[in-house]
């Protein structure tokens, strides 16, 4: 069990050590992600439905919500008293059209009804998902053990195409391996449990990518996943320098930030083959996945993502994704506003993959980064702990005019005070470490792009 203990314990254990400890601990994870019966049912659930006709997966979907929405009106009392203000009852929401009956429901309503959204019959188990957002307002989910395993089902079924489970694969995601502010080799550890080598996100520099790429080259891997950017990074340096690497993954599977045509191909170039990006939230409200045949696809049998027009780019209408979960009976989310963007085709397009809608491209997810004052590149899911762990802080930004200089603009909730600002500042020096320039600004609003959209980091430094 993770700990503050355990956190100790293993960041004064040698290198050894803590490969045992991730190990350990990927014992764990793995018995709680593909141990019992939810994990199976599921599996074969997603995989029979990929067959599905529109039609099919839509009467699936009306039917789940159904029940999705008279369980969240008898055991939520956030929805109890949502739906009794609005004069609703659950028999007046029995399809997907009639989820326009009900407002969305937004981070600020999430934060505000705490507990309350909170499932009274719940047992078992409750998984605490902490998520900063694409937008940058933190928010703690909670998940059951049974939506748990359908996640990591739905992985296995549609997400991993060409690849198999225990298959060696390397990961680039925000997990703290060592201190970020220390560089002691090396920047990887191995959870010899699932066959995974985790490499440090937040150590990154020109310097430091060589030692990456040996060590890749060295324990060749068959796959590559994580953040968009570190390993655009990879790539970036492997055609910049000209670097001879020849231990090509047969997928590279991207999450969590804007993959960017620029990125993608940079990323293809760089390994020789194909990058494979999906969508989704900890909160299981939406997903949407690009599979073998190269489209992005709305998931309908995850979930209801509802794409709602507001505005245009060119001929394709730009989206906003509004998604209800239908498997997390802790915490149903129904029309839950996502703070994303997509670009559907400017005409419908058919694909005999799947019947789910093809969406272009999702937006939102911007691949705007830190630069630390040492050369490192600090992306967003690496600091969503910052925001996840400031309960006080409705909404922040960081902002950078310059290497080295960081500006954090903070939307205060009313019970904001110094120690919230100490701690918030705590966390950020953990992850960016003590060489920056970081200046905390009390706003009332954060800054916008053209598009209307907030990024949660605001990069003014030139496009690498």
């Amino acid at each position: 069990m993770e700990n503050s203990i355990t956190r100790w314990i293993y960041r004064h254990s040698p290198v050894a050590a803590q490969n045992l400890f991730c190990s350990a601990y990927g014992v764990v994870k793995r018995c709680d992600r593909y141990f019992g019966k939810h994990y199976q049912h599921f599996f074969d659930l997603f995989q029979a439905s990929e067959r599905w006709s529109f039609e099919e997966l839509r009467a699936y979907q009306n039917e789940r919500l159904a029940e999705v929405v008279r369980h969240a009106y008898e055991h939520v009392p956030f929805y109890r008293r949502r739906f009794d203000s609005l004069h609703l009852k659950p028999a007046d929401i029995r399809t997907v059209e009639d989820l326009a009956k009900l407002p969305y429901l937004t981070k600020s309503d999430i934060r505000g009804a705490g507990t309350d959204l909170r499932a009274d019959d719940c047992k078992g188990r409750v998984h605490v998902i902490p998520s900063g957002g694409s937008t940058g307002t933190p928010t703690l989910y909670w998940r059951s053990k049974r939506s748990h395993q359908m996640e990591y089902a739905f992985t296995w079924s549609r997400r991993r195409p060409g690849v198999k489970q225990g298959e060696p694969y390397a990961s680039f995601t925000g997990v703290k391996i060592q201190p970020p502010n220390s560089f002691r080799r090396p920047f990887w550890r191995a959870n010899w449990a699932a066959n995974q080598r985790m490499y440090s996100t937040f150590h990154m520099t020109d310097t430091t990518m060589p030692l990456y790429l040996d060590d890749l080259q060295k324990h060749p891997r068959v796959w590559l996943e994580g953040y968009v950017t570190p390993i655009y990074l990879l790539a970036k340096y492997i055609l910049d320098h000209h670097y001879p690497f020849s231990a090509f993954p047969r997928a590279v599977f991207t999450t969590s930030e804007e993959l960017t045509p620029r990125y993608r191909e940079a990323i293809e170039t760089a390994f020789r083959t194909k990058v494979y990006d999906q969508y989704g939230q900890g909160e299981q409200s939406s997903s949407i996945t690009q599979y073998a045949c190269g489209h992005l696809h709305n998931d309908m049998a995850y979930a209801i993502t509802e794409f709602i027009p507001v505005g245009q780019q060119g001929d394709m209408p730009v989206v906003e994704i509004i998604g209800t979960s239908l498997y997390n009976e802790a915490m149903p989310l129904i029309r839950c506003q996502t703070g994303d963007t997509a670009l559907l085709p400017s005409r419908p397009v058919a694909c005999p993959h799947s019947a789910g809608q093809i969406v272009e491209a999702i937006r939102g997810r911007t691949g705007h980064v830190l630069v630390t004052r040492d050369g490192r590149r600090i992306s967003n899911p690496a600091l969503s702990l910052v925001t996840s762990e400031s309960p006080n802080v409705k909404a922040m930004q960081y902002v950078q005019d310059e290497i080295g200089a960081i500006r954090v603009l903070v939307v205060r909730e009313s019970g904001y005070g110094a120690e919230d600002e100490a701690q918030m500042l705590r966390l950020l020096r953990q992850q960016i470490g003590e060489s920056d320039t970081v200046v905390v600004e009390h706003v009332q609003e954060l800054i916008r792009t053209d598009g209307g959209k907030t990024l949660p980091i605001l990069s003014r430094l030139p496009r690498q």
